[in-house]
């Protein structure tokens, strides 16, 4: 990418500046900057390797700006040098052949580059570093660097590489952007240092104002909290501007924008920006950076603090007890799974693959022995859970819904509360572009085909961007093509700085080649856990030849099965001696392989240096000094998190219960025929015991009309809701497992959202049975019927969903009626109290159809009820005081029963409550 610019005319003199009188606010030593080498960890670093000419400056004369790179980023020199007119420190990633292109790239920017070239010459210091396995084969001194005559090209050489030929890409090599950030900030010359990517274009003259800042010492400079540059975007094929004048009208004509904003306009507002915008030329908040727009992943990046790699030692699990046998199924692994890089794990049916997602997930705990790291560290215990995200096999949506609104509710869920609509909309669509999903956005997710739910699944988890990603064989059940755009997918997520963990059944070769690690087991052992480049060499060395032209995964699963002839156990002890490497500190000797950690607070790379290795560097580098790890990689230290969700609990209930309600309105079955059928059930009973509610000669029949109506009620609703649960099961599992949302939104979300749609139907079946048969029309004793009933259909409500949360839905549909006809028969219809046997009577007290019969015939008959019609001359039952002790129902009860009711209806709830909380602690998933 090549910047378009307006120079100034001359350039900035550093030195000029030291009238400004603030020497004496800062508290600084000044510093050489010789070219020195030295071992950065497992990198070798060329510091200082091309110095600029600037000579050495105060250390409070000026800013030094510092970035990284490697070749390809060196076209941004030119205009960055041009803006900033200030020492520039910049640390080129140059591992094997990629060194000379790198090489002749800078000597191209200082020889080159018209009368640019002297600007890269005076401001500009190269800093180079690569990887101990990866040193160049030939390395000249700093000072034949800086004196050689250099033959010009027609095309700079940074430009005439192609990407695909770069050594880094060649050998997948991951770039360690932090170890480069590092490297240029401490070789920094000046107190003040201005870290940032060389994409950032700085306003003109912004090292000349910022100290004067600092000299004016200003009382807002006193308070220490640190301050962040605000930063725009522009157009790529556009100018970037030269003041606040030009900004202003290319932000009015579209043509810039504030930096990030359409992924997250809040995280870079601009104070007081209104004000800054009217004030005249010069005044107030002169300080900008203009960011030159380049192309971009279609996938957001993982920030480089939230990097994760997962390491582990000696990891064991062993499955059983609690009267079962014990067996173990993970036995002793070591490995580690690198941010950046797509992992497969592969292995036979029972070599423990899914054991060990559960481990990495946080849903199952290893042996005690067992030794987890999270960046060279110890976690807390469900730090990995709060920051991954698990995609089971069995993809479970809720079909109802497209998969627009499938990612609008888990941007809802997922995102924080400051999170604007907008933004979100914004996040959503770059999910929908990057996993290809534009053609099915306003498709119902029950419509799609398997790789599009399987897209929509990881697109519901990449929302909140997790650092670790795990998939449960992401590709089973799709069709050729459909793995590919899967796969080719997950490589992408993996790039943008995830760890992304794949379980694969029997991938083609092409699918393979999408992977850039693997991880295969057998039986319980690691034989394996690297590159996938390396598999064939690594298992010729214990006597497993691939045959020429054949599947590698078919190759090393034949192996793992016992299926080929070689030294299987030569294998296991490699990789656990390949994993132990990983876990420790200390270098064993001078020619074992020992860890080194880079990072600015989190680990980003874990690799590997052979100190022997220094004896094939030449030229520049002649000795080996300053040998260290940065950063604490105690073990013993323990990483923490913040585990609360993203929005409160509040919220969470009230977007599950809009979901819910969509989802209920758009079923057919669950709310229009079912309003309908109760409706039309309510009119049948009517008619069956058509003006029966008034007349003394039909009280038995009456009073069967109310016990026929009350179970009717009570089945109708318990029945679907056997079904509730266990519908979406899987879904709740993911969704919770995956830290959507707690518990008690989800359950109370589910209960208000469900009791309105069987409350109406309770409703229309009693209205027309209770107007048509008869009954009083007095507004009392339609009050009364009306909660007697609206407790029927609660209580049938929390009687189905812990009966469907306790069993499966095969098993609930049997104990449903199973342990319901206990409660019928003691209800009081069949027999009354008084006839029953005495030892049988204290029985008739437990069931809650008792309580619900007897509220109701005392809401019909009971409370001073005028004497019934008869239809004959000799009417036994004219009398409401016969009534009452025909049915044996006491007049004071109806409290009593109403109370009894809740009491139930608050057991079963806790029941319910009590069996999914069992439930979720023992789902494997």
């Amino acid at each position: 990418m090549v910047a378009i610019v307006v120079f100034p005319s001359k350039f900035e003199n550093v030195t000029n500046i030291q009238s400004l009188g603030y020497r004496h606010l800062l508290n600084c030593n000044n510093k050489q900057y010789p070219p020195r080498t030295y071992q950065r960890g497992s990198y070798w670093v060329l510091e200082n390797y091309v110095r600029a000419s600037h000579g050495n400056i105060k250390c409070y004369e000026s800013i030094t700006y510092t970035t990284h790179g490697d070749f390809t980023f060196l076209d941004n020199v030119i205009p960055l040098v041009a803006r900033w007119r200030a020492p520039i420190g910049m640390s080129l990633y140059a591992p094997g052949t990629d060194f000379k292109t790198t090489l002749d790239s800078i000597r191209y920017l200082r020889e080159c580059s018209g009368d640019d070239a002297d600007l890269v010459k005076q401001y500009v210091t190269f800093h180079i570093y690569f990887h101990a396995d990866h040193i160049p084969v030939s390395i000249p001194s700093s000072y034949s660097v800086l004196n050689e005559f250099y033959q010009c090209p027609e095309t700079p050489p940074y430009k005439s590489v192609l990407r695909k030929d770069m050594f880094k890409n060649q050998k997948n090599l991951t770039y360690p952007i932090n170890v480069g950030r590092n490297i240029a900030r401490d070789a920094a010359i000046t107190h003040f240092i201005f870290p940032c990517d060389i994409e950032l274009y700085p306003s003109l003259h912004v090292v000349l104002k910022f100290l004067e800042m600092i000299a004016r010492n200003d009382s807002p400079l006193l308070n220490k909290k640190p301050r962040v540059l605000p930063a725009f975007e522009i157009k790529g094929n556009t100018m970037v501007p030269d003041n606040k004048t030009e900004l202003i009208k290319m932000l009015q004509g579209q043509n810039a924008s504030l930096f990030h904003e359409h992924s997250c306009r809040q995280c870079h507002a601009i104070p007081s920006m209104s004000q800054w915008e009217e004030a005249p030329e010069g005044v107030g908040m002169p300080y900008r950076l203009y960011f030159k727009m380049v192309a971009e992943s279609s996938v957001n990046p993982v920030t480089q603090s939230e990097m994760l790699n997962i390491s582990f030692h000696n990891l064991s699990y062993t499955a059983g007890g609690g009267g079962k046998e014990k067996k173990e199924i993970l036995k002793h692994l070591s490995g580690c799974f690198r941010s950046g890089r797509l992992c497969a794990i592969l292995g036979p049916s029972g070599a423990g693959k899914t054991s060990l997602l559960n481990i990495l997930s946080g849903f199952r705990k290893p042996t005690e022995d067992s030794s987890l790291l999270v960046n060279g560290k110890n976690v807390a215990d469900g730090f990995i859970r709060r920051k991954s995200s698990y995609i089971p096999q069995d993809q479970s949506h809720l079909g109802k819904l497209t998969t627009n609104e499938t990612l609008g509710y888990a941007a809802e869920l997922k995102l924080p509360s400051f999170v604007t609509k907008d933004e979100k909309q914004r996040t959503i669509a770059k999910v929908i572009q990057s996993l290809g999903l534009e053609k099915c956005e306003d498709t119902w997710v029950g419509e799609l085909s398997g790789g599009e739910r399987k897209r929509v699944s990881i697109g519901e988890e990449l929302i909140s961007n997790p650092p670790i990603m795990i998939f449960d064989e992401p590709t089973s059940g799709l069709d050729s093509v459909s793995t590919v755009q899967v796969c080719t997918h997950l490589r992408s997520i993996a790039h943008a700085g995830r760890t992304v963990i794949c379980v694969i059944h029997q991938p083609s070769s092409h699918v393979l080649q999408l992977f850039d690690d693997l991880f295969i087991l057998s039986g319980g052992h690691c034989l394996y856990n690297g590159p996938v480049d390396d598999i064939v060499p690594n298992f010729e060395e214990a006597g497993f030849f691939c045959p020429q032209y054949y599947n590698r995964a078919d190759f090393v699963l034949e192996v793992a099965s016992h299926m080929r002839d070689g030294n299987l156990d030569l294998l296991i002890t490699k990789a656990m001696e390949l994993g132990y490497s990983v876990q420790t500190t200390n270098q064993n000797s001078n020619n074992q392989p020992s860890p080194v950690y880079e990072s600015t607070g989190n680990l980003s790379t874990v690799s590997y240096t052979t100190t022997s290795l220094a004896a094939s560097i030449q030229g520049g580098i002649s000795s080996l000094q300053n040998l260290y790890v940065q950063g604490n990689n105690n073990s013993n230290e323990v990483i923490l998190n913040d585990f609360s969700f993203p929005i409160s609990q509040w919220k969470q209930f009230r977007v599950l219960l809009s979901r819910t309600v969509l989802c209920n309105r758009r079923e057919f079955i669950v709310t229009h025929l079912k309003i309908i059928s109760h409706l039309i059930l309510g009119f049948l009973i009517g008619l069956a015991f058509y003006d029966f509610g008034n007349d003394g000669n039909k009280v038995h029949s009456n009073a069967a009309m109310i016990f026929i109506l009350m179970t009717v009620v009570f089945f109708s609703n318990a029945l679907p809701l056997i079904l509730l649960y266990p519908s979406e099961a899987k879904i709740f599992h993911r969704e919770y497992m995956n830290n959507w949302y707690g518990f008690f939104p989800y359950f109370y979300a589910k209960i208000l959202a469900e009791i309105p749609t069987m409350l109406l139907c309770t409703i229309l079946t009693l209205i027309p049975s209770y107007i048509i048969s008869g009954q009083p029309l007095e507004g009392f004793r339609i009050t009364l019927t009306t909660i007697m009933f609206i407790l029927t259909s609660i209580t049938s409500f929390f009687y189905g969903f812990a009966v469907g949360a306790i069993f499966d839905v095969t098993m609930g549909i049997f104990m449903l009626p199973v342990t319901g006809m206990p409660m019928l028969i003691f209800s009081g219809f069949f027999i009354p109290y008084n006839q029953m046997p005495w030892i049988m009577r204290p029985i008739s007290y437990f069931p809650y159809f008792r309580y619900l019969y007897e509220g109701m015939i005392l809401a019909i008959y009971g409370y001073n009820r005028e004497d019934l019609n008869c239809s004959t001359e000799t009417c036994l039952f004219k009398s409401i005081d016969m009534v009452i002790e025909l049915l044996d129902v006491k007049q004071n009860n109806l409290m009593l029963d109403m109370g009894c009711t809740i009491l139930w209806i608050v057991v079963l709830k806790i029941l319910s409550f009590v069996a999914l909380k069992i439930k979720l602690k023992k789902v494997a998933i």
